[in-house]
């Protein structure tokens, strides 16, 4: 079994902002990735897979206090972990109860206390186990946060290369390197009283692994907040869990997951099955370590890069119904698979959409996010009409805590912006500000 993931703790933990008008082109100049070749893909995709896989979360944990006995500290206010998107709530449930339930409870309550009765909440909804941390921040936090969508899209501004201000979604705004470290030692962890409110002044920005990236379009408000979620220590919702707390489970979900994604991709499970169980095991251990290498060391053969461009498509009545017609091992472009991995999350716990989606449409042309949300959603997102000027925003789709132009190409989401359990995660959220 892999090791124990060894996250930091940090008091001023902050959340970076999602941009209120990130504007980009998902694959780059005209459609594609402007590489031209296979490098230029494979570097443009390493950026961003470096900035989804380094993505955390801040994140307060707080104790349910009604379920807190009498001989309870209740000094010890909060506990805060800067979690990797890409981790499991199981994964920090150990290190949780070390450092925060155990020093709270009294000996003999911590002793008899089972793992399998605790669970977390957002403000009265369960967290479920087998769901990423990013994307249960996406769903029940960023959300609801009005303040952080995007403009209309009359206001927006001319799509780039790259997100503007793509360093500042990714990179946590604390000016202390250590504090970002997903690998301490564990007597850099500690249990945290809760902060005083001058421990919540502005504090200037480190950069991020992409600091050549400018951050200039941060939305006028301050940081917000870190994430502020319950643990529960009795009583579980088995029925809206699914599934339990254990590690195990989640990695077995987590698997279970990646081979969907690959038979959604090809047709089959072959690309999975066919690495050895070390190799297997190296994709879960990834994600545990929040190791980038180790993971895309394997994911690598899983995962395609971006297309090359529109000019280096065929129609879709030429393609081969299965990718790859050369070498068994190749891991087709992403406008060479048969369908994105893709799944839609809809407000007010819904349930979960899944439709197989192309990459490319029947005359050849990049599915866009705009297609593909106009044929699943057609009310929250209209057709586009050459010859009428855009109709009012409805709702937006909110990927890895990105506001994702819905110009984005389908093969480059799946390529650059999938999740470690290689799905792309499509949080829709819903405008209900009032118009101007």
């Amino acid at each position: 079994m892999s090791r124990q993931p060894s996250y930091s703790s940090a008091t001023s933990a902050r959340m970076r902002q999602t941009p209120s008008n990130s504007s980009f082109t998902g694959s780059g100049g005209s459609g594609g990735t402007g590489g031209g070749d296979a490098g230029g893909a494979g570097a443009l995709a390493a950026v961003f897979r470096t900035l989804v896989f380094g993505g955390s979360v801040p994140i307060q944990v707080v104790l349910a206090e009604d379920e807190l006995p009498a001989q309870a500290d209740r000094s010890i206010e909060a506990y805060y972990v800067q979690a990797p998107r890409i981790a499991y709530l199981p994964l920090l449930l150990p290190q949780i109860r070390k450092y925060f339930v155990n020093l709270v409870l009294d000996d003999n309550t911590a002793a008899s206390l089972r793992d399998q009765d605790l669970w977390f909440e957002a403000d009265g909804v369960p967290l479920k186990w087998h769901w990423p941390v990013g994307l249960l921040y996406d769903y029940h936090y960023l959300s609801n946060q009005p303040s952080l969508l995007p403009p209309p899209p009359s206001t927006s501004t001319a799509d780039s290369a790259l997100p503007s201000s793509l360093a500042s979604v990714f990179a946590p705004l604390s000016a202390s390197p250590a504090q970002l470290s997903f690998d301490q030692p564990e007597s850099r962890n500690a249990t945290l009283r809760a902060p005083s409110a001058s421990s919540h002044a502005a504090r200037p920005r480190t950069p991020s692994s992409a600091r050549s990236i400018p951050t200039s379009s941060l939305p006028p408000s301050d940081p917000t907040q870190p994430w502020k979620i319950t643990l529960h220590l009795r009583d579980p919702p088995s029925d809206v869990l699914v599934v339990s707390n254990k590690i195990e489970d989640a990695r077995v979900g987590f698997m279970a997951m990646v081979k969907e994604a690959d038979y959604i991709r090809s047709g089959n499970t072959k690309r999975v099955m066919n690495l050895r169980k070390e190799r297997q095991d190296g994709l879960w251990e990834g994600v545990v370590q929040n190791n980038f290498d180790k993971y895309w060391s394997v994911g690598s053969r899983l995962v395609p890069l971006p297309s090359l461009g529109p000019h280096f498509a065929s129609p879709a009545s030429t393609r081969s119904p299965t990718p790859s017609s050369g070498v068994e091992n190749r891991v087709p472009d992403a406008n060479g698979v048969r369908s994105v991995p893709v799944k839609v999350y809809l407000p007010e716990g819904a349930q979960p959409l899944q439709e197989l989606v192309s990459p490319l449409r029947e005359d050849g042309t990049p599915t866009t996010l705009q297609h593909f949300l106009s044929h699943l959603l057609p009310l929250l997102f209209p057709s586009l009409s050459p010859s009428s000027a855009p109709p009012p925003a409805l709702a937006y789709p909110l990927i890895q805590g990105i506001y994702v132009p819905l110009a984005s190409e389908m093969g480059w989401l799946g390529a650059c912006l999938a999740g470690a359990d290689g799905w792309v995660s499509v949080v829709v959220v819903l405008d209900e500000r009032e118009e101007p």
